[in-house]
């Protein structure tokens, strides 16, 4: 029966053998096939590639993966077309050059239309081709050109820094007398929370005189990279809230410009009513009479005291 098999085998891989010699040219023509359409595939997930960049978003490892294999891929489908072996595929050539070449060229030509028909599926399984990629502050926001720490300043900012890194405060939130300088306060006081890593994520919403909840929930959100669901502002409080219970401690939300009370279960901010004596301390020297020094030298223009309120949001 071994015997026998063997006999089997010979006799199979002689007439692959001779198919390699015999469909050359057809061999080829399917290979053009393959390749042609492994083009348009490669097209179509290029074009998902460019959207995705586009909009900010990362590009899958497995994508830039197949993309690499496509390429070597075309390397090698340019070596077999330049062949010069292919000059020599007639019986003209004679019959040695013509059989070997045949046979080779063949023979490569079939293991290449393995590897398109391969990159053609792996393609057709991308769901995705990018990702969101991690955004952990309103970098726009926070942004402050030509910002001057005075002394005024810098003794507030340290008085707050203190408290956010040696308690649990994960809220802050600033009201006062408009254009004295307390967004650019407070935006100095986010870029130090940040550059200290005292929380992965820092969202920041101004408030301003008209509350757009909308706007103040999509602020937040967007730092979470979470897709708020549904229209109504009561839904997306609700999945707002969720999220932010489920960072607990990694997250710093500060509403700017505050000029009345905001209701921050609309918002969907879960705050804590509980404080300890500490944060009660914090609230007070924050609150202290004091004057912030604006860079200017007339004592008149001195501008008035920033007041702020903090808490700390459910989780």
């Amino acid at each position: 029966m071994e015997f026998a098999s063997k006999i089997v085998e010979r006799v199979i891989d002689f007439v692959l053998n001779v198919a390699y010699i015999v469909r050359y040219e057809q061999i080829i023509d399917e290979l053009n096939n393959h390749s042609k359409d492994l083009g348009l595939h490669k097209e179509r997930v290029n074009h998902q590639w460019d959207e995705s960049q586009k909009n900010l978003q990362h590009i899958e490892g497995t994508v830039k993966e197949w993309f690499r294999k496509v390429r070597e891929y075309e390397t090698r489908i340019e070596e077999i077309r330049n062949d010069e072996g292919h000059k020599e595929t007639g019986l003209f050539n004679g019959l040695f050059p013509y059989l070997r070449n045949r046979h080779r060229l063949s023979r490569q030509a079939k293991e290449m239309m393995e590897n398109a028909k391969t990159l053609i599926d792996e393609s057709s399984k991308f769901n995705e081709v990018a990702f969101r990629q991690n955004v952990t502050s309103n970098d726009a926001t926070l942004s402050i050109a030509n910002y001057v720490e005075f002394d005024s300043r810098k003794s507030m900012i340290e008085d707050v820094m203190a408290k956010l890194e040696d308690s649990n405060i994960r809220m802050i939130g600033l009201y006062g007398q408009g254009g004295v300088g307390k967004s650019t306060l407070i935006k100095a006081i986010a870029t130090k929370a940040i550059n200290k890593k005292l929380f992965d994520i820092v969202a920041i919403s101004e408030i301003t005189t008209n509350p757009n909840i909308q706007k103040i929930q999509e602020d937040i959100a967007y730092v979470l990279g979470l897709k708020l669901e549904g229209d109504g502002e009561n839904v997306r409080a609700d999945c707002l809230e969720r999220r932010l219970r489920i960072e607990k401690g990694n997250t710093l939300v500060i509403l700017d410009d505050l000029w009345d009370k905001l209701d921050l279960n609309k918002i969907g901010i879960p705050l804590d009513d509980a404080h300890n004596d500490d944060d009660d301390d914090f609230v007070s020297k924050m609150n202290k009479s004091k004057e912030i020094d604006n860079g200017d030298s007339n004592p008149k223009r001195k501008v008035e005291k920033i007041e702020n309120f903090h808490g700390d949001y459910k989780g």
